[in-house]
């Protein structure tokens, strides 16, 4: 944002004159720029890509512009224009924006955002800034200081996985050099923080193998110690749920990339606030709390169960009608208690025995799902000699054939036996929300931050962490598939 601090209205006016002069597609050539995704700056009843009149006017290329589309509107209003979605815009995505924002309009009614959203993220970025402070002067200390922030509990950074803070410490205490240049990287007095994502990339790269949601997560935190209100925190789940939503495609061959589409996302939604009578939307974070109010907040328990029935079913891509439906067919303890079809079952066999462990979708009748659930339950619980891998609990109605690539992600594993271990009830649970984890190397993980507010939880798994999974007769899990599931969970 500092990079725009100079730019005039004048030199706006003049990289409109040329835009002109040139005509769009060689203006757009000349320095590097597409057409705009979102936003348009009108002048005098003309559009124009707001965010390569803004790299003209700063005198910028393409390759040295970032910060996303969202992030060009505030600085040409600052200066007196108009900037508004585009049309082409409008036609690609107006449906999706519509109800996107006709649910964010309605959440805001019902949820104080500064209590849920804005304060404790305000609270690490001032913690920040002060690690921050203390880095850039040389002090030895900052390193501890940061990891005092990122596991302060009373404010805590949420957006950040557990997991990868805790190998990130490992990998960082063991290459302190490393991690000193990939924070610098983002903590120096650059002019654009955010092109310095990918030298902060690269730089953690060195460090471990972390996936790149996580990377950027950590990224966005860093950031947030230079200005919150203009960089809010990343996390991949919800950025891609809001702009799936929304209909807004997500380019995440960077972190740059990926970061910006946040950016863009937060820049659209409070450009559309003022129409959908949203109040309060000061700047990018608290845009970010809604749009993650939006895809992740629990329906307000005092709106009518037809109105939490519908908002549910939108996140989920179906109609009310067919929610109840659609869950049954996703879960798998549920999916045992479905109706069968012998014919279907035997049809199931013929696959496996044919060397196919897809199914079909199953959407159009439970009786699919119950019956492919069947065959499956049928010989990962028989591998296991009908007892829970983790607990040993050996009675029957507790015992859940759990799928590690859930049935909906991956229709071709969906009854491969190696796909799937036998576990209780409540470890099934855990497992499927993150809270228990089984690793490649078949060790047993419980995420101890995520269950730290519930004693009798927590009692109850911690006996297991670090547990050895008990192997089956046959069908071991296989590794790709537990690397998969723990990426999901820990993203």
């Amino acid at each position: 944002m500092a990079r725009f601090d100079d730019v005039t209205r004048g030199d706006v006016l003049r990289a409109i004159e040329e835009h002109d002069q040139l005509g769009e597609v060689a203006f757009h050539a000349k320095y590097g720029f597409g057409r705009a995704r979102t936003y348009q700056l009108v002048y005098e009843g003309r559009q124009y890509a707001s965010k390569a009149v803004l790299g003209a006017a700063a005198g910028l290329a393409a390759s040295e512009f970032s910060g996303g589309e969202g992030v060009t509107a505030p600085v040409l209003r600052r200066l007196g224009f108009d900037v508004s979605p585009g049309l082409s815009s409008k036609r690609e995505t107006t449906g999706s924006w519509a109800a996107f924002m006709s649910w964010a309009a309605r959440i805001a009614e019902s949820l104080d955002l500064d209590a849920q959203e804005r304060e404790y993220k305000v609270q690490v970025a001032a913690r920040l800034a002060d690690v921050r402070s203390a880095f850039l002067a040389g002090d030895a200390g900052w390193v501890e200081a940061l990891w005092s922030v990122l596991r302060d509990r009373s404010a805590p950074a949420n957006w950040l996985n557990w997991r990868f803070a805790a190998d990130l410490k490992e990998s960082a205490t063991a290459d302190e050099d490393s991690f000193a240049r990939a924070v610098s990287a983002l903590w120096d007095d650059s002019p654009d923080p955010v092109a310095r994502l990918a030298t902060f990339d690269v730089e953690m790269n060195g460090l471990g193998s972390f996936t790149p949601g996580n990377r950027l997560a950590l990224g966005s935190t860093l950031l947030m110690a230079r200005d919150v209100t203009t960089w809010p925190p990343y996390n991949a789940r919800p950025v891609k749920k809001a702009s799936l939503l929304a209909g807004v495609p997500v380019d995440e061959s960077t972190l740059v990339k990926r970061y910006e589409a946040l950016l863009d996302l937060c820049g659209e939604v409070r450009v559309r606030a003022e129409q959908h009578r949203i109040a309060g939307l000061r700047d990018a974070v608290d845009a970010q709390g809604l749009i993650w109010a939006v895809v992740e907040s629990d329906p307000d328990a005092a709106w009518s169960t037809d109105e939490r029935e519908a908002l549910l079913a939108w996140r989920d891509g179906t109609t009310s009608s067919r929610r109840t439906r659609a869950v049954a067919v996703t879960d798998d303890a549920l999916a045992e208690s479905l109706d069968r079809d012998s014919a279907v079952e035997s049809q199931a066999e013929e696959r496996f025995a044919l060397g196919d462990t897809s199914a079909p979708d199953g959407s159009a009748t439970t009786k699919v799902r119950g019956s492919y659930q069947a065959v499956f339950a049928g010989r990962v619980k028989s591998a296991y000699g009908y007892r829970c891998a983790i607990t040993g609990i050996s009675t029957r109605s507790f015992l859940v054939a759990a799928h590690i690539v859930p049935w909906a992600e991956d229709a071709s594993i969906r009854i491969d036996p190696s796909n799937g271990i036998c576990l209780s009830s409540l470890v099934d649970v855990a497992f499927e929300n993150g809270y228990l984890q089984i690793n490649p190397d078949y060790t047993v993980t419980v995420a101890t931050d995520l269950i730290d507010d519930d004693p009798e939880l927590a009692r109850l798994l911690e006996p297991y962490d670090g547990q050895q999974l008990r192997m089956p007769s046959a069908y071991p899990p296989n590794p790709d598939f537990l690397r998969r599931k723990l990426e999901s969970v820990t993203r």
